[in-house]
């Protein structure tokens, strides 16, 4: 509560953005956020500037604010139109976003926090991956590699499931596609099994594999 921002990380990336500022050996060194602190680090090292003119090159910089008229505005389908002129969001942050925006924002905590985090640590954050083979279980045929999103959004709204019941069933399903990744049942022989299409980046079976193992 003393920190004041503006803008606030998820909490994963907020943990390892306050370990920059104390020593060095317990950074975390998986985390974007360290990636990115190392790069400008190193640049600026580079750059033949001093500490006053980076600071006043930073207070150039500006932030858009871009104000809604509810309810004729949709805050999703800005948030899709504005970064489609950047780097492309995968489909996981689409997704992520649809499911979320427009909750309160203790349940936007909560969901975030209870399923959405475990969801991706079990999936080793392959999440966009996931979910296609998701709606490849769910729908019985492959979306197209291109319309992922677009296949979640119809599915979603044609299943019709309470906002807490579809995430359980999402964990769920993420439990089994953990087996699958670190191929880790029950079972040494379905293991072994598991450790060789893995080996040899069998992906196209996924579907089926997670399937099973939820049922």
């Amino acid at each position: 509560d003393t920190d004041k921002f503006k803008l606030k990380s998820n909490p994963r990336d907020y943990v390892a953005y306050k370990k920059l500022f104390g020593d060095e050996k317990f950074y975390v060194r998986n985390s974007n956020i360290t990636a990115n602190y190392d790069y400008f680090y190193s640049r600026l090292e580079e750059l033949p500037i001093n500490l006053d003119q980076l600071l006043v090159s930073i207070q150039k910089l500006q932030v858009m604010v871009v104000n809604l008229n509810s309810p004729n505005d949709d805050p999703q389908l800005i948030f899709e139109s504005l970064n489609s002129t950047g780097v492309d969001l995968t489909d996981a942050d689409k997704i992520r976003n649809y499911l979320l925006m427009n909750e309160k924002q203790e349940f936007q905590v909560s969901y975030f926090e209870n399923y959405w985090e475990p969801i991706e640590e079990r999936t080793h954050f392959q999440l966009s991956s996931f979910f296609r083979d998701y709606l490849t279980v769910r729908n019985k045929k492959y979306p197209n590699i291109s319309k992922v999103y677009e296949t979640f959004t119809t599915f979603f709204v044609d299943n019709g499931q309470e906002k807490k019941v579809f995430f359980d069933e999402l964990s769920n399903y993420s439990y089994a596609y953990k087996q699958i990744l670190e191929s880790s049942t029950n079972n040494n022989k379905i293991n072994e099994i598991l450790k060789r299409f893995n080996e040899l980046q069998v992906t196209v079976i996924r579907p089926f594999l997670m399937a099973v193992l939820h049922e």
